[in-house]
């Protein structure tokens, strides 16, 4: 029954019951008759409260279909149309029923991507992040004061233990292709915006794994730029308990609460056959709430399965297990003026289109105390 059906009804009624208590001198006042139409009054109020509520059930689903049509149709003619297309982060400063849907997608689309990535690259969910718009100085402390001293031996003790270093973040330009069908532009009801989204925090997840471990070979720095703290591999291709308890104990005991190793996939395989004393093994499968990625513990810290780290017999010079606080260790620079544009460079017999994803990024390592590492022979 429609809503204004049940309006008429309801007024029906009440006309009824008023008639009822306007004739009680001729007939008698009927008490049980009253208290019906009463109970049927209830009755048709809450049919109406709950259609009401249908409705407006239906409205706000309508409004959000009809926004984000609209939003990934104009998102599809902007790439159609060859413009650069800008996720960026904006301050919104009347977040009111106004607010489009389009600026709440521009607003939210990098922030979205950067922290879907933390679960796709544990070595990203663990560094420390900075969101930055320019060239960007840190300064970092290379040591901690420790202990307290007598006053007037203060100043001596402070020139002796701490010292500070200027660390730059650029922005280097990195580029990837998200490759989709000409079909898949044409159809209205693909969610281009999810689908560009999902390619995106894989590709930039791959990225920053190899970033972090290796750097580009100019300005961003990785783990393999640290250089003081290490363990020499006994044999080439081989691993020892000992050099394991070697790596762990040669990070300072400050680094190793929240440190974490990093390395290969074949060194974890190797490193399933190692066993202590009491013929337990060293990695062990972990079931707590660990980093992203992190399934198995090696002397009680997580470990991250990343191939870009060396193997055990990849050579003098390599370095093929770290053990690092990635907090206190690298620092991850993120510029969050990603944009997108079509190519038509490329995919072109195929009949497909290439949307090209530009990022800036950087990666510098902060601290060498907070890393140790086994040095291949």
């Amino acid at each position: 029954m429609k809503l204004k059906q049940l309006q008429e009804k309801r007024s029906a009624v009440i006309s009824e019951m008023q008639e009822m208590t306007e004739t009680t001198e001729k007939r008698g006042f009927d008490e049980e008759l009253f208290a019906t139409k009463e109970a049927e009054i209830k009755g048709i109020d809450a049919e109406i409260r709950a259609l009401e509520k249908v409705q407006k059930l239906i409205k706000v689903e309508n409004k959000n279909e009809e926004r984000k049509g609209e939003d990934n149709m104009e998102l599809r003619k902007d790439i159609m149309d060859g413009k650069e297309v800008k996720l960026e982060e904006r301050s919104i400063t009347n977040a009111t029923d106004t607010t489009t849907a389009k600026d709440l997608i521009q607003t939210d689309y990098a922030s979205e991507i950067f922290k879907g990535m933390e679960y796709i690259s544990p070595l990203f969910g663990q560094v420390r992040k900075i969101v930055t718009s320019s060239m960007l100085n840190i300064p970092v402390a290379k040591g901690k004061l420790g202990k307290f001293v007598k006053t007037a031996e203060l100043g001596d003790y402070v020139a002796n233990k701490s010292n500070f270093d200027t660390v730059s973040l650029g922005a280097e330009k990195y580029t990837n292709l998200v490759i989709l069908s000409q079909e898949v532009l044409d159809d209205n009801d693909y969610n281009l915006e999810k689908e560009m989204k999902d390619q995106l925090v894989e590709s930039f997840a791959i990225t920053m794994d190899e970033l972090i471990v290796k750097g580009d070979g100019a300005l961003a720095e990785g783990l393999n730029s640290f250089v003081t703290n290490k363990v020499v591999q006994s044999a080439s291709g081989t691993i020892t308990t000992d050099e394991i308890i070697d790596l762990f104990f040669k990070l300072p005991i400050q680094y190793r609460q929240n440190s974490s190793w990093v390395l290969n996939d074949d060194t974890a395989k190797v490193l399933t056959k190692l066993r202590d004393t009491q013929d337990r093994p060293l990695l062990v499968e972990s079931f707590n709430d660990d980093a992203f990625g992190a399934t198995y513990k090696l002397m009680g810290r997580p470990v991250i399965i990343n191939n870009n780290v060396d193997k055990l017999g990849d050579g003098a010079g390599k370095k093929a297990i770290f053990l690092a606080n990635l907090d206190q260790a690298m620092v991850v620079g993120l510029r969050k003026n990603l944009t997108i544009q079509k190519d038509t460079s490329v995919l072109f017999l195929q009949d497909g289109v290439a949307i090209k994803a530009n990022a800036r990024l950087d990666s510098k390592k902060l601290n060498e105390s907070s890393v140790v590492f086994l040095e291949c022979k």
